[in-house]
């Protein structure tokens, strides 16, 4: 029931010959960021564009199809988040609501909610949440998390037609199907 204020912290001019002075450069060095949604190369210090925000609008789409983020980072060290977020691939939308190893309460032990607890907020069974994330939705959040800026979306133009096209059955870019799959 909260506005918040997401600031990625990369704006910058697109076409900097466009402007009659010396603009400002998005800058690195300091690794300024929000750890649950910076990007890979946010984490190393590399260059920021705007593949970096396609990344940052995957969590939160993956947030929003599980009840959490791709990555816990709370209470890791700058080296250990890097090693999570750089190294690791987190598991699909359809695996984190596998109910392997949950309790019986709302929440699992690492403060997670169940995917029993995501289903029901959602007017489902886990079953079918998990059958409806499979897919379709798994190819767009996992197309926005690639670790390589070059393999996400380029734009959020494309984002958004993806998830568009997945609302009104349409095939999916993400997702290389075969003449099956686009019929």
């Amino acid at each position: 029931g909260e506005v918040k204020l997401l600031d990625f912290g990369i704006a910058k001019l697109l076409n900097p010959s466009l402007s009659a002075v010396d603009a400002p450069v998005t800058r690195t060095e300091h690794r300024v960021l929000t750890p649950e949604y910076a990007s890979p190369e946010h984490f190393k210090g590399e260059s920021i564009t705007t593949t970096s925000d396609i990344y940052s609008l995957g969590i939160i789409l993956y947030e929003l199809l599980c009840g959490c983020r791709p990555y816990e980072v709370a209470n890791l060290t700058l080296p250990e988040m890097v090693e999570r977020v750089c190294e690791r691939d987190p598991p699909s939308p359809s695996q984190r609501m596998a109910p392997a190893g949950e309790a019986r309460s709302g929440t699992r032990a690492d403060g997670r909610p169940t995917s029993a607890k995501v289903a029901e907020a959602r007017s489902t069974t886990g079953f079918r949440l998990r059958r409806a994330l499979a897919g379709d939705l798994d190819a767009i959040v996992m197309k926005s998390l690639r670790k390589e800026p070059g393999h996400r979306y380029s734009s959020v133009a494309l984002l958004v037609q993806d998830v568009t096209n997945f609302l009104e059955g349409l095939p999916v870019a993400a997702r290389r199907g075969n003449r099956w799959y686009r019929l």
